[in-house]
């Protein structure tokens, strides 16, 4: 996989899990938090999808099962080497 391929997916992700971490977004907007999620997860499908070809079969796999923070910690070790 290409560092910027990987540094791409691991920005969607960072900008994911800082989402579910707000609590201040979640007190003052529970439903505009939701369907903020919802649009980075779309995000994400389509980058899985448009980078699918350099995509590893141990990435496929956290991506199909939401395993979110498994594949950052994987496309980290990926843009730093």
């Amino acid at each position: 996989m290409q560092k910027e391929t990987a540094e791409i997916l691991a920005k969607a992700l960072r900008r994911r899990l800082a989402l579910i971490g707000d609590q201040e977004l979640r007190e003052r907007d529970p439903e505009g938090q939701l369907q903020a999620l919802g649009a980075i997860s779309q995000e994400i499908d389509q980058l899985v999808q448009t980078h699918g070809r350099e995509i590893t079969g141990q990435l496929r796999h956290y991506f199909a099962q939401c395993s979110y923070q498994k594949a950052l910690t994987e496309l980290e070790s990926i843009s730093a080497s």
